[in-house]
């Protein structure tokens, strides 16, 4: 017998027995989205966030940049702005976005629905590893392109540093249009504090212990899962199932201190919450036949 599989005996029964099924299908869908909502803004991810100094630093520079490619931009009317490559904190490439604007020096595009969405749930933005995989990211409708690199951004104590290059590029052909290099260090290098050792945890042994609660969780409670499965009720069996599913991802995302901070890991996690699922089911499903 299946754990979903019962029946009632009689036509009222079973039509109060699908009404009931229904609305707890309904609720148990907006407690999985309202819980999911919750879990992500209160435990999703947090994009690093530049210190007013190193703000400052990085318009001064996006200001300087613009100034030269007033001077230099030719016919080029309008631009997309790439993601800066090495920017996880989006201070350069921001600063860049807002002197555009400020400025009007080329009509900026408008950013895609997907750069949106990613800004939206704060994940990181992808950026593009060379010039001509950025002109291939800004496809046709614009003149040009803005992209460039950060190799150095860091504060420590009351100085801090930028290092970088920037490129404006012509679509479709890739050709260098403008660029430059951009380049602040306020570092006094004889006060800068000795690096603290890293202490970074080991994640196998997360990962192990968080594979350990898992399997545990419904063994541990099984005679708690036999009474439940006992009452033959879709409706119990659906409650418990959704529970132990929630509590296991749950668990996965505290014990491995798991990051959503790129669309790879999300899909990580929901593929270890799927895996709970199937275990859970194959549990109460052993848990029924005892009591048959």
């Amino acid at each position: 017998m299946s754990l979903f599989g019962h029946r009632r005996a009689t036509a009222q029964t079973t039509a109060r027995f699908h009404s009931w099924t229904r609305g707890i299908r309904a609720f148990l869908i907006l407690l999985l989205l309202g819980g999911g909502c919750f879990l992500w803004c209160r435990l999703g991810p947090e994009k690093p966030q530049a210190d007013g100094q190193r703000q400052e630093m990085a318009r001064r520079m996006a200001e300087k940049a613009i100034a030269k490619i007033r001077s230099e931009r030719g016919q080029m009317q309008s631009v997309r702005l790439v993601h800066f490559a090495n920017d996880p904190t989006d201070c350069v490439t921001d600063a860049f976005r807002a002197a555009l604007d400020e400025t009007g020096v080329l009509t900026l595009a408008d950013r895609s629905f997907g750069e949106k969405l990613r800004s939206l749930l704060k994940m990181r933005e992808s950026s593009c590893a060379s010039a001509s995989a950025a002109v291939k990211y800004a496809g046709p409708g614009t003149d040009c392109v803005l992209w460039g690199r950060v190799e150095r951004f860091e504060s420590i104590g009351e100085g801090a540093s930028l290092k970088g290059t920037w490129m404006l590029l012509q679509v479709p052909f890739g050709t260098a249009i403008c660029e430059g290099e951009f380049s602040e260090n306020t570092i006094d290098a004889a006060t800068v504090p000795a690096a603290a050792e890293d202490q970074s945890q080991d994640q196998s042994t997360y990962g192990f212990i968080c594979l350990l609660a898992i399997l545990l969780l419904p063994v541990v409670t099984l005679p708690w899962i036999r009474r439940l499965v006992a009452k033959r009720s879709n409706t119990v069996n659906a409650l418990t199932l959704g529970t132990f599913t929630l509590a296991d991802m749950i668990l996965i995302f505290l014990l491995t201190n798991l990051s959503f901070a790129t669309t790879g890991r999300v899909i990580l996690f929901l593929f270890f919450g799927i895996l709970a699922l199937i275990y859970n089911v194959v549990v109460m499903n052993y848990a029924l036949r005892l009591t048959e």
